[in-house]
Parts: structure tokens; C-alpha cells; sequence
């Protein structure tokens, strides 16, 4: 899973400070969840683009209900180190931990993120697939308009998973683009409720898990 920015063509008058990300661009964020076949398993989107992912993330029913949208005790979902980690949200090490080789810190990393890396892959194939959330055409003005514009990006979700059904090529719409090494400012969350904090040494004993997993069946000429 993972955040991304939808910017707007024009400012907007509506509150208009909210709507900048840190690229000093306007725009709306969205949550996304794909599967491996780069089809959308689940969005949400509404907030503004000053909103940092995790506190979007925070207020989406797949956090706060996970039960509903999990239908196996081992199922989970990969996030990005800036979000909480949970028992169904499984996030990198953090560095020094991440560097580290021995005990496959460092191949876990690696395997997390070639793994995770498809839902850049899929914002990037919907962004060129509609053009027009590139640079969304909306004049935000009223919640009426901001409302539109959170529906036009929904509306076009919708249409790349039928899109995606209909066994549409999409290679010709994702240019990859170099992935930079995670090495940005780390961002810790405080845990203020009880529940949170039980959710946290519950996920950071699930990847535990997975880790050692990983790295007992790690291919003999294993490399990253």
C-alpha cells in the first residue's frame, strides 16, 4: 500500500492552504491497495495533500476494521516505514536495524520493498491511463467541488479496474521511473492509545516472523 498525490490544475479557493503537499504543489491525496496483478484491491481518498499518509491511513476503515477486509489469519498488506505497523500492516526494519545482514534485516528489507514497489507501479499506470489526474481539471471553490474532484479520482479508479478486467495491455502506460533508496527522514508516530500500542508489538512479532522465514528459505546465490 501506499499514498499519492492527485495535484489540481488550479489552486483552489477553498481552503486552499490545506490542499499543498510538500512539493509546494496543490493537490488531493489518495490511499491505495493493489494486488500483483496491478488491480486496486482498495482506495480511499478525500483529504488533502497536506495531510501526511499515515494520518490519512489512521482514519480509513482498513485500519480502524481490518477484520472486515481480511478473510485469513496470515493476511496482510506491505507499508512503507512512515506508516504505524500493525499485525495486518507490515512495514520495513528502520535503519540501523534495516542495514544490518546478519539475521536477514537487510534481505527482508529488500524483499519488502521489490514486493511493494507494485503499487507504484499500478498509480502510475492509472495516472497514465487518465490523463487527466495528472492535473486534475476541478476549480475547488465549495465542499460541492471538492467533493466532485474526490469522485472524478474515484470514477477513475473504478474504470482502471474494469479496464484491467477486460484484459487491457497496460504496458504502454507505465514508464518506470528510478526508485530513490529509502534513506528519506524517518517519521515516528506516538502511539497514544493502548490499542495501538498492543497492535505495534503485535506487527513488529509478525515481521519477526516473516523475516526469519525469509531468510531460512533464502535462495543459495541470494543477492540485493
Amino acid at each position: 500500500m501506499d499514498g499519492c498525490d492527485i495535484n489540481l490544475q488550479y489552486a483552489p479557493s477553498y481552503h486552499g492552504e490545506t490542499y499543498m503537499n510538500r512539493k509546494r504543489k496543490y493537490a488531493i491525496n489518495i490511499q491505495g491497495i493493489c494486488n500483483a496483478d496491478n488491480r486496486f484491491t482498495y482506495v480511499s481518498s478525500g483529504f488533502p495533500a497536506s495531510v501526511g499518509d499515515p494520518s490519512v491511513f489512521a482514519t480509513t476503515d482498513f485500519f480502524r476494521y481490518p477484520h472486515q477486509f481480511f478473510t485469513e489469519p496470515d493476511e496482510y498488506i506491505l507499508g512503507d516505514k512512515i506508516y504505524r505497523i500493525t499485525r495486518r500492516c507490515v512495514t520495513p526494519y528502520k535503519n540501523p536495524l534495516g542495514r544490518q545482514e546478519a539475521g536477514g534485516y537487510r534481505w527482508f528489507n529488500w524483499s519488502h520493498a521489490h514486493a511493494r514497489v507494485k503499487i507504484e507501479h499500478t498509480f502510475g499506470i492509472l495516472k497514465n491511463r487518465f490523463c487527466s489526474l495528472q492535473c486534475l481539471p476541478i476549480k475547488i471553490r465549495s465542499a460541492q467541488d471538492h467533493c466532485r474532484a474526490v469522485g472524478w479520482i474515484m470514477a477513475c479508479v473504478v474504470l482502471h479496474n474494469f479496464c484491467h478486467e477486460q484484459k487491457e495491455d497496460e504496458t504502454s502506460y507505465y514508464q518506470p521511473e528510478a526508485i530513490a533508496p529509502d534513506d528519506e527522514d524517518e517519521i515516528d508516530t506516538v502511539d497514544q492509545e493502548l490499542s495501538l500500542l498492543a497492535e505495534r508489538q503485535a506487527g513488529n512479532e509478525w515481521r519477526d516472523r516473516i523475516r526469519e522465514h525469509l531468510y531460512n528459505n533464502r535462495p543459495d546465490n541470494y543477492y540485493y
